[in-house]
C-alpha cells in the first residue's frame, strides 16, 4: 500500500469533530483510506486557554516543519506528502514545510483551505507575495475550494490547480415536498460552529422582525461555541421572548442530524467570516432540499449559484421579506428542487472525490 503523510487541523483527538476545515479533512483521509492508501495523520496543533498552552502551541508551530522532516525520515517510503494549509500569517511555515518535501524527492500536493486568497495576495506585505507564490509554484499540485481561485493560481505560475471544493457523502435523495399548507408554520434552521462570525445574534434579529409580522415560524439553532457568546444567544432569546419559536440545540452528527433537519425550509447563513470558505453546512442544507438564505461571503454565491438568494447587505427586512416572499409565492418547491440539483452535479462524494484520487495518481 503507497503511503500518504497528511498534515492539517483534524481536530483535538478523542473528540468530536465541529469545524468544517476538519471535516473535510477527514473525508479526505476516509477517501484516502478507502481507496488503497495508509495516511500517516500529522496533526496541526490547537491553542489552548492557559499561558502554558499557548507557548505550547507557539513552539510547535515554530518547528513544525522540523517534525515534519523527522516524520519522512522515519517513514522513508511514502512518496506523497499533503498538506491542508491555511497560508496567510502560516506561510513562512508552509513553505519551509514544502521545500522540505521537494529536497527529499517527494510529491507535495498542498490544499488552500477556507476563503480568502486572492484578498490575502492583494492586500499583504511583497514578501507575503514571495513567499506564497514560492509556495504554490514548488508544489506539485494546488487544491482551492473556490472555482474562482483557479485562474488566479495559474496566473501565479502554479504547475496544476484542482478545484477540490467541499461535498456530501453519498448522493442526493430527492425530497418529498408536500403541498404546503397555507398556515403550515415556517421551520428555520442553522447549524454549525456559533460564533459572532457566523452572525447568529442577527438570525435572531431576523426571527424577531418575523414575529412582529406575525408570520408563523420557528428556527433551531444547532451547534456550539465560545460559551460567553452562547449566553448572549440565550440572553436574547429571553429578552425578545422568543423561547416559544426558537429552539437551541447541541451539536448532532451523521444520521441524527440529517433526521433533525428532514423537515427544515429555510438554512439563515448571514455569515460574515472574514475567510468563510466553501461551508460544509450550506452543502449539506442543500443537499437536503433546505434553501439557504446567505449573505455575498466567501464561496456562497458560487455555490448556491441564484443571485436572488444571496443578500449583499445586513439588513434584517431584506432576509425576512426573502423569507416570506418565497413562501407566499409558493416557490419554495421550485428553490427546493433547484438546491438538490445543484449538489447532485457538482457537491457528491463520486463527483469530488474522482477528482483527489487522479490528483494523487
Amino acid at each position: 500500500m503507497e503511503k500518504v503523510i497528511f498534515y492539517g487541523p483534524l481536530g483535538r483527538e478523542n473528540s468530536k469533530v465541529v469545524g468544517g476545515g476538519e471535516s473535510g479533512n477527514l473525508k479526505t483521509i476516509s477517501v484516502l483510506e478507502k481507496s488503497g492508501y495508509t495516511v500517516l495523520q500529522f496533526r496541526k496543533p490547537y491553542p489552548s486557554k492557559n499561558i502554558v498552552g499557548k507557548i505550547t502551541h507557539i513552539l510547535h508551530l515554530s518547528f513544525m516543519p522540523l517534525f515534519l522532516l523527522v516524520k519522512m525520515l522515519k517513514n522513508n517510503d511514502v512518496k506523497i506528502v499533503h498538506i491542508s494549509g491555511f497560508y496567510e500569517q502560516l506561510i513562512f511555515k508552509e513553505l519551509f514545510c514544502i521545500c522540505i518535501i521537494k529536497l527529499l524527492n517527494k510529491k507535495c500536493i498542498y490544499e488552500l483551505r477556507a476563503g480568502g486568497v486572492k484578498k490575502a495576495y492583494e492586500n499583504r506585505t511583497s514578501i507575503y507575495r514571495f513567499l506564497f507564490r514560492k509556495a504554490i509554484i514548488i508544489s506539485d499540485m494546488v487544491m482551492v475550494q473556490g472555482e474562482r481561485y483557479v485562474n488566479l493560481l495559474e496566473g501565479l505560475g502554479a504547475k496544476k490547480v484542482v478545484h477540490y471544493p467541499n461535498y456530501i457523502l453519498g448522493n442526493v435523495i430527492p425530497r418529498k415536498t408536500n403541498i404546503l399548507e397555507e398556515n403550515e408554520l415556517i421551520e428555520l434552521v442553522y447549524f454549525g460552529r456559533m460564533s459572532p462570525t457566523k452572525n447568529v445574534l442577527f438570525t435572531l434579529d431576523i426571527c424577531i422582525d418575523l414575529k412582529s409580522k406575525k408570520i408563523p415560524f420557528k428556527l433551531e439553532l444547532i451547534g456550539e461555541g465560545p460559551l460567553d457568546y452562547i449566553n448572549l444567544i440565550k440572553e436574547k432569546i429571553n429578552k425578545e421572548k422568543l423561547s416559544d419559536c426558537v429552539k437551541l440545540s447541541p451539536p448532532l452528527f451523521g444520521d441524527d442530524l440529517v433526521d433533525r433537519l428532514k423537515g427544515k425550509h429555510f438554512f439563515i447563513f448571514p455569515t460574515e467570516e472574514p475567510r468563510e470558505g466553501h461551508s460544509n453546512s450550506l452543502t449539506e442544507a442543500m443537499s437536503l432540499g433546505i434553501i439557504p438564505i446567505c449573505s455575498n461571503y466567501g464561496f456562497n454565491r458560487e455555490i448556491v449559484n441564484s443571485d436572488s438568494l444571496i443578500l449583499n447587505e445586513f439588513d434584517v427586512k431584506l432576509y425576512s421579506n426573502l423569507i416570506i416572499d418565497i413562501w407566499e409565492k409558493n416557490d419554495w418547491t421550485k428553490f427546493s428542487k433547484d438546491m438538490q440539483d445543484i449538489v447532485a452535479s457538482k457537491f457528491t462524494s463520486s463527483i469530488v472525490q474522482s477528482k483527489l484520487l487522479s490528483a494523487y495518481k
